[in-house]
Order: C-alpha cells, then structure tokens, then sequence
C-alpha cells in the first residue's frame, strides 16, 4: 500500500501584527497538529497492512527541517515542492500544485491522508479539492478500500515519538525538491481569490466579576429552552431561475438558510438549493454555504470542479463592482480581510450562530468523565452542550460542538466555559454571547479577561454542585 501523507508547516509562537495588519510570524515553524495526526494514521496503516508513507508539503526552504521529523517518526520519503512562483498561493492553487506533484511522482497512489485543517489558517479546502482534481472521493476519519483522500479531524494522542533509527535516518537521508518548472509552470498561477484590504484589531476585554458556585446557580436558574434563529424568512427553492445575479443557498437546515438569505438578500436573487441536483450549476454568480463540516468539505470540492476560487468562514458580505466581496476573520480573530473572487460563481462558507439560550462548553482539562457530567448537567439546565478546539481534536465532543474560529459562532444570552484556557481562536467565538462566565482554577487564565463573571476553582467540583 502505497500511503502519501501532505503536511504543512505552521508558526510555533506568536504572530505579531504590524500596524499595515501585515504578520510577522516570529519564532520556528512546527508541523500542523492535524497533519502529525494524518501521519500517525498512515504509519499505523502502514505497520498493519505493508507498504510505504511518503510525505510531500509546499514550503519554503526552511521547512525541511519539517520533514527530515517525519523521517525520523517513520516515514519512508520526503519531498518539498517549494519556489518563489508558489508563494501567496491560495488554497485551490495550492491544492493543484500539491496533485500535480503528487500524480506526477506519486500516480499509484492507494491513499492521500490530510489534515483537515491548520492552526494559522483554518479554511479546510485543500483536501477535498486535491481529491476532486486526482478524480477520487475523500473520506473523513475513514479508511478507504479505494483510492481517495482521507481527511483526519481528530489529533491521536497516543501519536509515537521519533525512533533512534529514525532520527539517524532523517539526518542523512536526502530531502527531494521539486520546483515549478520540474511540474511545467514557468509563471505565476493566478489565485482566484485576492484579498482588497485587510485590518488589525484586538478583542476587547470585559469586566470580570468573583462569584461562587451558588452564585452560578442563580443565573442559571431560569431555565432556558433551545430557540431557532426565528422571524428570519427562508429563500425560495431553486427551480432553474435565470438572473444576472443568481445566488444558491446551499444549507443543511432551514436556520441556516434563513442566516445565509438574511446576509445576502439584498445583494442578489437567492434561492435554495441542493448543489448536488443542480445541473446548470456553473450559471449562478454566487453559490454560499453555511460553515459546517458537511459543508467545508463539499464546497472546495465543488469549487474545484468549476475551476473558481472560494472564501472560507465569512461574517459579512457585500457588493462592489459588481462582485461579491466577503469578510473573514483570520489569525484567531486579530485580523479582518476583505475578499473578492476574480471568476463566477463566487464561492464562500457562511459563519452561521448557534442561538441556544445557554450553552455549557468545556476544554480539555474536562478528560472524558467531566464531559458525560458536563453532558448531564446541561440537560437539567437546557443547555446546549460546546467544546474548545483542543477538546474536540481530542475526541471529547463533537466537531459540530466546537466553538471558535474554526468551529461555530455563538450567542446565546449565558456562556458557561468548564475548564477553558481561553485561547484567541476560542474568544473569537463566543465575544458575542450576552454573558460570558469562566470557570477555571487558573486565575490567570485569558478567558477570565473577557468573562463578565468568573470562578476560580476546579470545573468537575462546580459541576457537581450546580
């Protein structure tokens, strides 16, 4: 079995934004978490059914230092596409750099295994559109008996640690480069997408009051039911209207619809559809889906096939020029970026809200008992249950619970964190929650800052005693 596993690497500390909003990425790159997770999969796969790993990332130079640490975990062959035509590529240039590299060296492939998404960047659109460019499906968390892209959401934490062999291996082993002229481009690829103005911003903190166990049970005591996004209307279905203007809803639900035809109706003519039964799809000017898992991995998928570009994660849209722009956040909220796809139709995922009047979320420091309490005591509250990232990659909640930047937006009018450091990616999706309340024995903790009550104690101990 012949395994090729992409990896990327990402910043190891801070990112410093300058006054232009431009970032400085200070310190040494690390590999992606979710990509060491797509190569213990493969090497695990590997040990079990034959074969070989070979690993292949788009970088600069300096990252080789990234895969000689695969070598050393055990992979069998590393190789660097790497030249100054590849930089500032997007992630569907970059998804066909990365497949005709990998045809080109490795065409009886078996399987592709990727990380579902990286820590700087969070869009999650390269692996399913390499899938759709080599003609193969892809599968999440999923072993394939047929050639395909599995796409890894979860990080192993049972992951090996280097070999004596392996490190001796990955020091004299010789790392392959492959340039833009060894895969036949002599120019520039041009992106789809351009960004037109980008802005720095910090998240503002909030008054943190000390209150206690009883004090949490008396906010939490009127107890709230689960609400829909309400008095919002939903778009007409699809029917093969014409209109120089036509934007296709594609959302799993009606309160995601009704989000998405909110933002975007008085831009365009919107209707619903399911992408998979349209067949004049390449007429609309504009396809949105909501910022689901289901959804992030079809959309780049779809985007592919059409040849355009797509924006990931989008709060807001609006029109200039006759093009749709939209805007993201990135850099785990610091950074708001305006974006405009140069060909029709113009795709982009939709930050859609979770409106639950409470929710209860909780981090890693949870483990797995503190989650089935956390489970239990949201039931007698009528709380919707949340994770952090951490505590999703780590398999103690649902992706579709997390919450933050790479996950969903919330404001439910009580935020209750269990046990949640508080990271920027994390604040970036609760700041907008009518209470924020930190329960953490770190009184340090970053989430405290912007929490409008706090308690300073062990999460397992307050959850007992609510």
């Amino acid at each position: 079995m012949k395994i090729v596993v992409c990896i990327k690497p990402v910043p190891e500390s801070s990112i410093t934004m300058t006054t232009d909003a431009c970032t400085n990425r200070n310190g040494n790159v690390i590999m992606n978490p979710l990509c060491r997770a797509a190569l213990e999969y493969a090497l695990k796969l590997r040990d079990q059914k034959g074969g070989s790993v070979h690993v292949i990332s788009m970088a600069p130079k300096p990252a080789e230092k990234i895969l000689r640490e695969s070598i050393a975990l055990g992979a069998d062959s590393a190789t660097l596409l790497t030249d100054p035509l590849f930089a500032g590529a997007d992630s569907q240039v970059t998804a066909k750099i990365l497949s005709d590299a990998i045809y080109k060296k490795f065409r009886d492939f078996d399987l592709i295994v990727c990380g579902w998404q990286s820590t700087d960047g969070s869009t999650a659109q390269v692996p399913s559109s390499i899938a759709q460019k080599l003609n193969v499906s892809y599968k999440l968390d999923e072993f394939s008996r047929t050639r395909s892209v599995v796409i890894i959401s979860r990080i192993n934490n049972t992951a090996r640690f280097p070999s004596v062999a392996g490190i001796l291996k990955s020091e004299s082993i010789k790392i392959e480069q492959i340039s833009a002229a060894d895969l036949g481009i002599y120019k520039k690829l041009i992106s789809p997408t351009r960004v037109l103005k980008s802005e720095c911003h910090d998240i503002l903190p909030r008054k943190s009051e000390n209150i206690n166990a009883k004090k949490l049970k008396l906010l939490l005591s009127h107890k709230a039911t689960q609400c829909e996004n309400i008095n919002l209307p939903l778009p007409p279905l699809y029917t093969g209207q014409k209109s120089k203007r036509l934007i296709l809803i594609c959302a799993e639900n009606d309160n995601h619809a009704a989000q998405i035809l909110n933002m975007a109706k008085d831009i365009g003519d919107c209707y619903r559809a399911n992408i998979d039964n349209v067949t004049d799809i390449a007429d609309a000017w504009a396809i949105l889906f909501p910022s689901t898992m289901k959804s992030r991995l079809k959309a780049p998928f779809i985007a592919s096939k059409l040849n355009t570009g797509i924006s990931a994660d989008c709060r807001d849209l609006y029109l200039q020029d006759n093009r749709l722009i939209v805007r993201r956040t990135t850099f785990s909220g610091r950074i708001t970026a305006d974006i405009a796809c140069d060909k029709n139709p113009q795709i982009a995922t939709m930050r859609v809200r979770d409106k639950s009047e409470i929710i209860f979320a909780g981090g890693r420091g949870l483990g797995t008992d503190g989650f089935k309490m956390l489970r239990t005591i949201a039931k007698k509250y009528g709380a919707t249950v949340g994770g952090s990232r951490v505590a999703t990659d780590l398999g103690l909640c649902d992706y579709g619970e997390q919450i933050g930047e790479s996950g969903k937006i919330v404001s439910p009018k009580i935020y209750v964190a269990f046990g949640i450091s508080g990271a920027a990616e994390h604040l970036d999706g609760i700041m907008e929650s009518d209470i924020i309340i930190s329960v953490n024995t770190d009184e340090n903790a970053p989430i405290n800052k912007y929490a409008d009550y706090k308690i300073i104690g062990d999460a397992k101990e307050v959850l007992k005693w609510i």
